[in-house]
């Protein structure tokens, strides 16, 4: 059989074919060559926002310690407006945005334009008696857009009386909008007598060893805490929660006259508010002490007793194991928790008017003792503490740049018994943050307190579990909500506490010496 081999067919392409595909690929290169553009845009507005991001982080570093610092007297101070503002160290010159003297002493902000972008760099200045001279000089931020007008301005308000600086604000002007840095000098006052109240050297003594210390009302969701807990008012619970897992040894009983293997302490159960098949295990051979049993029933099976609701036997009933010999023991008030939480607030206050109010305490300082500063950039936003060995050390965050703090360092010494460090959060009352990271994390943790004297409303601790909170939650006027772990103990108005552990054995153990005349 023969076969035709057909002639290879011409592929030549006809003109309407060739317009077809020149069109085509006109459109394919204006998709492409847009989407290169959306990409270098959506780029250039991710480098803008960490940039901007940086800025402010720097400005909430230095400028909120350096304001508090300073001096009321509102002719020490020179910001935009002024003329006579100098540059840098130098009286000569009008770069600075800001700038005060103080005795022997000078910061200054200052601006220093490069075409369309400008840094601004943060002096410390000494005075020999004759001249100014540079101390240090980091850089706060280096990529400020110059084409909009100033893109740094500070302000200075004075009292209603003009004799002394009520606030300093320091605004960045923004793509996404001004952000403004504030803070005011601080009033130096003595602590007396009357003052400190009943106020310890240990400010968590009113809380009788309990590490989670509560006025209120409890509200716990599948979480542990490890060691004691103390709920003034109504405790419910949702899930499985374990209470005083770590109680191992004597030292780790709280000190209530007469329940020495207290695990846990509480007001009344409600169980209204808690769902069925809830449980709290107790730490083998530890005692909870309730309000009441006038809605509660309690069973023993051998060495175990189980606390629940009255005249609810069926499988499903929520539930307070205690087990191989823990004793449920009814009091209406084996803890005064009203007077407690007197001595605690007064505590929080005092510690927050850190350092004036104690020739025991320092402000934390952000240059180390040979003059050179740390420098945070873009992609290291953290803050590094110079402490002083043998101080309690204060460090004051305003709320509104408390989240910006995503790791906290030293640069000498680290946070011990003997050189405890405050963080006292300035503002409220409601309070809302992601815990940083810190250096040392548990070999710290009990020398840290976080403070809270501002938040009358809810501090909410964010996070969804993370490093937490390394240290102690002492928030007495407030409710505090927390969905991560907590490296210290707790002191709260309120708490609401879901999915993860409080470690309490990291609690605070430092003590503050308070000077009274």
């Amino acid at each position: 059989m023969s076969r035709t081999l057909n002639p290879p067919r011409d592929h030549g392409m006809t003109l309407t074919e060739v317009v077809v595909t020149v069109g085509l690929l006109a459109l394919i290169s204006t998709v492409i060559v847009g989407a290169v553009s959306v990409v270098f845009r959506s780029e250039r507005g991710v480098t803008t926002a960490v940039a901007e991001s940086h800025d402010v982080q720097q400005a909430v570093n230095y400028f909120y310690l350096d304001v508090q610092s300073g001096p009321f007297d509102p002719s020490s101070y020179r910001s935009s407006t002024d003329s006579d503002r100098g540059s840098g160290c130098d009286d000569v010159g009008s770069d600075n945005v800001f700038r005060f003297d103080d005795d022997d002493r000078r910061v200054a902000y200052r601006l220093i334009p490069s075409g369309d972008l400008a840094a601004l760099d943060r002096y410390e200045c000494d005075f020999d008696g004759t001249a100014w001279s540079v101390r240090s000089r980091v850089n706060i931020a280096d990529s400020l857009d110059t084409t909009s007008g100033n893109p740094v301005s500070v302000t200075v308000a004075s009292t209603a009386s003009g004799d002394e600086v009520e606030q300093v604000e320091m605004a960045f002007a923004q793509s996404a909008g001004d952000q403004v840095v504030a803070a005011a000098p601080r009033a130096e006052t003595g602590v007396s007598a009357a003052s400190l109240g009943d106020c310890d050297n240990n400010p968590l003594k009113a809380t009788e060893g309990f590490e989670t210390f509560v006025e209120g009302d409890v509200h716990i969701v599948g979480s542990q805490v490890k060691r004691s807990l103390a709920v003034g008012g109504n405790l419910s619970f949702s899930g499985n929660v374990a209470v005083g897992q770590n109680m191992n040894h004597t030292a780790d009983y709280p000190v209530t006259v007469g329940y020495t293997n207290a695990s846990l302490i509480v007001g009344n159960v409600a169980w209204a508010a808690t769902p069925d098949q809830s449980k709290i295990t107790l730490h083998s051979g530890t005692d909870g002490v309730f309000g009441t049993f006038v809605d509660s029933s309690k069973t023993k099976s051998g060495q175990n007793w189980t606390v629940f609701p009255k005249n609810r036997t069926d499988n499903k009933r929520p539930e307070i194991k205690l087990q191989n010999g823990g004793q449920p023991y009814e009091n209406v008030s084996p803890i005064a928790f009203s007077d407690a939480f007197d001595d605690l607030r007064a505590c929080s206050d005092l510690m927050a008017a850190l350092p004036d109010q104690c020739a025991c305490a320092e402000m934390v300082s952000l240059t180390n003792v040979n003059g050179n500063t740390y420098e945070g950039t873009a992609s290291n936003n953290s803050v590094k503490l110079v402490l002083q060995a043998g101080k309690v050390n204060a460090f004051n965050v305003p709320e509104a740049n408390l989240d910006q703090l995503r790791d906290i360092k030293w640069s000498s010494a680290a946070p011990s018994t003997t050189t405890p460090l405050i963080i006292n959060v300035i503002g409220g009352p409601d309070v809302t943050f992601e815990p940083p990271q810190i250096q040392g994390g548990g070999s710290t943790a009990q020398s840290i307190i976080w403070n809270f004297p501002h938040a009358t409303g809810t501090v909410t601790i964010a996070g969804g579990g993370g490093d937490g909170v390394w240290g102690t939650v002492f928030a007495p006027y407030a409710h505090v909500t927390a969905t991560t772990k907590i490296e210290g103990g707790v002191v709260a108005k309120k708490f609401t506490f879901s999915g993860s552990s409080i470690n309490p054995s990291r609690s605070f153990e430092g003590t503050i010496n308070w000077d009274v005349p």
